[in-house]
């Protein structure tokens, strides 16, 4: 690169031409210019850059194909567990799989296109309460041996997370009231979390 300086005399009107290079970042001043083989290794680096270039971007490539195949796993366990209702599913086939524009799925749906963006937003609202239900699952799991529980704890417990039933089939089995489940819930999270 050149840099051009120009005296601020008026008779006369010479310029000067100084090389920079802003490859190197030592000051010139200080340090002695590069010796050959820092010029070699400089031509090196720099015949090898669009080789590097294309290396990272295959690996980024690489690195989000590899975080999409886990998203769809988690996705399509979150669909499994038939979190979403018939409309969601058939909103979610339509625009997320078949990657269909918002006004397409409307048409195809028969909805308006206010209704396909309350969709969207209930598809996403409903699989963030399920992960975060997973999570404080699993939470949970993990702190329930270090905690003491009473009797009626330790069943709710049992019930909820090892046969995998809902507050309302515990409170079916058990013969309480949703509310005093509920309540036995609200014991263990204190617990868990406190």
């Amino acid at each position: 690169m050149a840099a051009y300086e120009s005296r601020g005399a008026k008779s006369s009107k010479r310029t000067r031409v100084r090389e920079v290079d802003f490859m190197r970042v030592e000051d010139a001043s200080i340090h002695d210019a590069l010796s050959p083989f820092e010029m070699e290794v400089k031509n090196k680096i720099a015949t090898e850059m669009p080789q590097l270039k294309q290396a990272l971007e295959d690996e980024e490539l690489r690195i989000k194909e590899q975080l999409a195949r886990v998203f769809k796993t988690k996705l399509n366990k979150l669909l499994l567990k038939g979190v979403l209702t018939k409309r969601q599913r058939e909103f979610y086939e339509l625009f997320y799989v078949k990657k269909l524009t918002g006004r397409e799925t409307a048409q195809l749906m028969g909805v308006s296109l206010v209704r396909v963006r309350k969709l969207r937003w209930s598809l996403k609202k409903a699989l963030r309460k399920t992960v975060m239900k997973d999570k404080e699952k699993e939470f949970m799991r993990r702190r329930v041996t270090h905690i003491r529980l009473t009797k009626k704890e330790k069943l709710v417990w049992r019930l909820y997370q090892k046969e995998g039933l809902s507050v309302t089939a515990i409170a079916r089995r058990l013969g309480k009231t949703r509310q005093a489940v509920d309540w036995v819930f609200q014991n263990l999270r204190k617990k868990f979390h406190g």
